[in-house]
């Protein structure tokens, strides 16, 4: 196992656990939060995000990697403290962010649409 980290959806802890390297699956076109990224373009609390808790086995650098055919963001939250938020990285439905992690403590990782576009996307975390 390299790096395990649990995973939480919309708060409640899920029956899984993700792998580094191994990508989740979801869709904003069923949110479960109510944050508005910096990067996100739309107004507050706009509703089209999904969050994944984690809780970090190893400290250092993480990347959350998301793959999207909509404009989708990503960002990666400590409490209420937004650390890191990217619209598109590299391409248009391709945001990326990096993090540093503390073993045992939890982060949130939102996925968004930009401008509240919302539909399935990927999330992959990696170190």
């Amino acid at each position: 196992m390299r790096g395990l980290f649990c995973v939480r959806v919309g708060g409640r802890v899920a029956q899984r656990a993700v792998f580094l390297d191994q990508p989740v699956r979801g869709d904003t076109r069923q949110p479960d939060q109510r944050r508005s990224p910096r990067c996100a373009g739309h107004e507050e609390r706009a509703g089209s995000d999904q969050a994944w808790g984690i809780v970090a086995t190893s400290d250092g650098r993480h990347v959350a990697r998301v793959r999207a055919l909509h404009d989708a963001t990503v960002s990666v939250y400590d409490g209420d403290r937004e650390l890191s938020c990217d619209d598109d990285g590299a391409a248009v439905g391709e945001p990326r962010v990096e993090f540093e992690a503390r073993v045992g403590h939890t982060y949130s990782i939102v996925v968004d649409g930009y401008r509240a576009e919302r539909g399935p996307y990927e999330l992959t975390l990696s170190r």
